[in-house]
């Protein structure tokens, strides 16, 4: 692999060029994206829906719920893998038109995306009693998620999660191409870009959140669509939220690529 440069570093390495830059591949890169996607997409429309029948027919069931979360983070990690080996290895390391591959690669992925989901879960926690200190500043999130409903605190959440671990991102790029990888490696690689991969990956989530949010409002005329309709308006809804992780997910990559000083399609 080739070595870290000054040139590799600061190159393209600006919002705006890396987001076109993620938009381009993933124009040229379709028939990749169409292949990853297929097996989280399926899972996400048909598992979780026959989740929500279950636990509505025999009461939730905690234990089988976080076997469905493992379930699609596992699927998830085969997606992150597949987007980001396109553009630093080369679009033919994706197995099409289905790709189903969950491999040395996906498994160090999602032990990554565990151990930062616990450590950002674990962070959260603690926040609280923490928060509880500064009875004001309480009053004033609680009677703002109490107005809003869950929509504020998933925002605070994933704004939490996006500047806590975004110094660790280049983690995923690495493990795809199967160079070194390592906390602190990833730590030093985002060191002064880090901003510009928050804004990125802040984009995609605020990107979703106003789709989630159209989706919602749609929702009340379902009913005029016919049996089949709402479905399928759901099912276009989901791959426009996959559409925008998938250009996040493609920024990040290279951004990896010119940050160590990787050639296009190739380690």
């Amino acid at each position: 692999m080739t070595g870290e440069t000054d040139g590799g570093r600061r190159a393209g390495l600006s919002f705006g060029a890396l987001l076109g830059d993620a938009f381009r591949a993933l124009a040229a890169y379709h028939l990749v994206f169409v292949a990853a996607v297929a097996a989280p997409l399926a899972f996400d429309v048909i598992g979780f829906t026959l989740l929500e029948r279950w636990n509505r027919s025999h009461g939730a069931n905690a234990a089988l719920s976080l076997l469905a979360d493992g379930v699609f983070l596992a699927l998830y990690m085969m997606f992150l893998v597949a987007l980001s080996r396109a553009i630093l290895v080369g679009p033919g390391s994706v197995k099409r038109p289905f790709h189903f591959a969950f491999g040395r690669r996906e498994g160090l992925s999602f032990v990554f995306a565990l151990v930062i989901v616990g450590a950002l879960s674990l962070i959260v926690a603690l926040s609280i009693p923490v928060l509880s200190l500064f009875p004001a500043i309480e009053a004033f999130f609680t009677k703002t998620l109490s107005a809003a409903g869950n929509m504020p605190a998933a925002a605070v959440f994933n704004l939490t999660c996006v500047l806590l671990s975004v110094r660790f991102l280049f983690i995923f790029p690495a493990i795809a191409c199967d160079a070194e990888v390592g906390w602190r490696r990833s730590w030093d690689q985002t060191r002064g870009i880090a901003v510009i991969l928050a804004a990125i990956v802040l984009v995609s989530l605020m990107s979703v959140t106003v789709l989630k949010f159209g989706e919602s409002r749609l929702e009340a005329y379902y009913g005029a669509l016919g049996p089949i309709g709402p479905g399928v308006v759901s099912l276009l809804f989901d791959v426009c939220y996959y559409y925008l992780e998938a250009v996040g997910i493609l920024a990040v990559a290279i951004a990896y690529r010119q940050r160590v000083g990787l050639p296009a399609d190739q380690r």
